[in-house]
């Protein structure tokens, strides 16, 4: 499997719900939320009802249909047949990561917000997010997440003013695992026109945040979890051996070689990063190396593991459990 090229990814092949020439195209409205939905039938309802009760009511709603095999279509232009806020296209099956560059290249505001498909938000989601980027003047504006099991209420939240980050304190907890998901965020538009979409699913956006927050100096952050993280086992974030275990290798693998071309001083934090995955994937896929395809990508695990050895044991400050790990990995594999 190849890395992928540092170019923006476009896509091709699909058909616009719309007919040329719909008012419902040319609408301007204050922000674009785009929504990636595949298979999601069940949820549907619950997301589009979220943000048909958002206080701050100026904006339009992009549904990418990607490819969805259930009666997700059919919901999307049912809802889009109601409200003139949303519009619906539907692709051929591409990935979410895909499928977001797709509603970015047709968002009509300057303004975008993305949901997924089985999450929804609090009511005041939008216009909290909205006042924090144009009273601060930044660029990017993000709250937290709250896990929600599909079958729970959320918390409720209170009120809590935005706090500026600056590029430092964003990046410490960035590499603690903080701020990855589209999620919880509005973005000026214009951020994203030279950004590259992996067509890897599994930490995509790490690989998109990565490059925005590089350039950033200042982000307003709320410390309120108005966006509604629902936990479902069967989502992609949970899959365990398959032959997909590897896109998240490649997609960390992209972000170290992105930070090390731009000489970033966040590049060994980038490395650690890689480390960890390496460390967490052979551990999944050791146990099964009967299928070709899994022995191979087992051995570049390994391999980078080796050649990084050096690092892990002596130069990073990964926790001495992970490097004790790592021994072990190394002569049991």
């Amino acid at each position: 499997m190849s890395q992928p090229s540092p170019q923006p990814h476009r896509l091709t092949h699909t058909t616009h719900r719309a007919p040329p020439g719909d008012p419902k195209c040319t609408i301007m409205s204050e922000i674009s939320i785009i929504i990636p939905v595949y298979n999601s039938a069940q949820y549907l309802n619950r997301c589009f009802n979220s943000i048909k009760a958002q206080t701050f009511s100026d904006f339009e709603v992009l549904l990418i249909d990607d490819g969805s095999t259930d009666k997700s279509g059919e919901i999307c232009d049912k809802v889009s047949s109601e409200d003139s806020r949303f519009r619906t296209f539907h692709t051929q099956n591409q990935g979410s990561s895909l499928a977001r560059r797709y509603g970015i290249e047709r968002a009509n505001c300057d303004k975008l917000v993305f949901i997924d498909s089985d999450d929804d938000v609090h009511h005041l989601y939008l216009r909290n997010l909205h006042d924090a980027m144009t009273q601060n003047n930044v660029d990017i504006a993000m709250c937290d997440m709250q896990k929600v099991p599909n079958d729970s209420n959320p918390s409720e939240i209170t009120t809590i003013a935005p706090i500026i980050l600056n590029q430092k304190s964003l990046h410490k907890r960035f590499f603690n695992y903080q701020f990855w998901g589209f999620g919880g965020k509005i973005y000026k538009k214009e951020l994203f026109r030279n950004i590259y979409f992996p067509p890897y699913n599994i930490n995509e956006d790490y690989v998109v945040m990565a490059q925005l927050f590089l350039n950033q100096n200042r982000i307003a952050y709320i410390p309120n979890a108005m966006y509604y993280y629902r936990t479902n086992p069967q989502s992609q974030s949970h899959l365990r051996l398959s032959p997909r275990i590897m896109e998240e290798y490649y997609n960390k693998l992209w972000v170290l070689e992105f930070y090390r071309q731009n000489k970033c001083a966040y590049s060994s934090k980038a490395k650690a990063q890689l480390v960890e995955s390496c460390i967490k994937l052979l551990g999944i896929i050791r146990h099964d190396d009967s299928d070709f395809y899994y022995s191979r990508q087992k051995n570049i695990l390994k391999s980078h593991l080796i050649h990084n050895l050096c690092f892990i044991l002596f130069r990073s400050c990964m926790p001495l459990g992970l490097k004790a790990k790592t021994l072990q990995l190394i002569i049991v594999s």
